[in-house]
């Protein structure tokens, strides 16, 4: 890797045991020793005394590090990082375990780059999310400004929906999200209600706080979708609030079962789906009524459907699926909820 790049970050393999060999790989690669640091011994052992545990031998590993290696101390973890300058480039070593390396690159990696670099640059994302649109339409809608240099926009597909991605240069970060702001401004006047939300919003999460707004209860009831909708539920604390949930892996006979005002059916239709929904919703007493569901027919090709009650507008939708198999329920999932949004928006609060 240094002989193609002038830095070479490694995650992982520091810790005390026989297979955390990055130490001395990274040893071997540059020709040089390892040798142990008294000072990373005397703290690792420190944390261990902290915590009431007795230090096994096996940690002493930690305190090696490779010759004429920069020590970054690990405060939320035992396994010391390092960067190691040499003629060919710089490599540095940070902990695998998640939350360690993330505190170690915010706080040691990063500000040791910058100080090398001689001046300090921050690199600030916003993040446009958006639902029931292609990306081959959005990048249509918006082509000219993805060629834009700084800030640079770009695209992220997935099942469902795609994000738009503005990401800016400065100085610093107040400068950073001064460029971003007009940029983004211009995609949500372009996009309109196509976007749904920004940075980790979900579109469950959408609209369930348009339904908490509004003072609105909904109904959801899926099948073969693995419960993609109430793992997606499970996440989020608002959603008691304003959801009567019934869901499982069964197949779209099993609805009826909950239903006492429809027949059992082996294949969905959309007169079906429309008489199941607002059975649904009349049921469950609530606002708003959704099923979502994956279909597969006898050849193995799939179909998404959906249909949803809004007050006394209902929704009906079927549509073929052809991406891969595993991300249909996340994609009819998707697409159920941004037609509740869409239906909620259109009507006046």
């Amino acid at each position: 890797a240094l002989e193609r790049s002038d830095i070479v970050i490694t995650t992982g393999g520091l810790g005390p045991t026989v297979d955390d060999v990055t130490r001395s790989a990274v040893a071997d690669a540059t020709n040089r020793e390892l040798e142990v640091r008294e000072d990373l011994l005397r703290q690792i052992q420190d944390r261990f005394d902290r915590w009431g545990a007795k230090m096994s031998d096996n940690n002493r590993r930690q305190a090696y590090l490779p010759e004429d290696a920069l020590a970054f101390e690990n405060p939320v973890g035992t396994a010391p990082s390092f960067a190691l300058e040499i003629d060919a480039g710089t490599v540095i070593s940070i902990p695998g375990v998640p939350r360690e390396m993330t505190h170690m690159m915010e706080h040691y990696v990063i500000p040791y780059l910058q100080s090398r670099q001689g001046a300090t640059h921050v690199i600030v994302s916003r993040f446009l999310r958006t639902a029931g649109i292609g990306e081959s339409k959005i990048d249509s809608l918006i082509d000219d400004i993805e060629r834009l240099e700084n800030p640079t926009v770009g695209l992220a597909a997935h099942p469902g929906q795609t994000d738009i991605r503005v990401a800016a240069k400065a100085e610093d970060r107040e400068a950073a999200l001064r460029m971003i702001k007009p940029v983004a401004k211009e995609i949500k006047r372009r996009l309109g209600e196509n976007i749904y939300g920004e940075g980790t919003e979900t579109i469950e999460e959408t609209v369930i706080n348009l339904c908490l707004m509004r003072s609105l209860t909904i109904s959801i009831m899926e099948f073969n979708t693995e419960k993609e909708v109430q793992g997606r539920l499970a996440k989020n604390e608002l959603s008691s609030s304003a959801v009567s949930h019934l869901s499982g892996h069964v197949s779209f006979d099993e609805i009826s079962r909950h239903l006492t005002k429809v027949e059992p059916s082996l294949k969905p239709s959309k007169a079906l789906l429309q008489t199941y929904v607002e059975a649904l919703r009349q049921e469950m007493g609530t606002d708003i009524a959704l099923i979502v569901g994956v279909f597969e027919d006898s050849s193995g090709n799939l179909s998404g459907t959906l249909a949803h009650s809004v007050n006394d507008s209902i929704e009906v939708k079927i549509s073929n699926y052809a991406g891969p198999p595993a991300q249909c329920a996340q994609w009819i999932v998707t697409l159920g909820f941004d037609r509740v949004r869409r239906a909620l928006l259109s009507e006046k609060p």
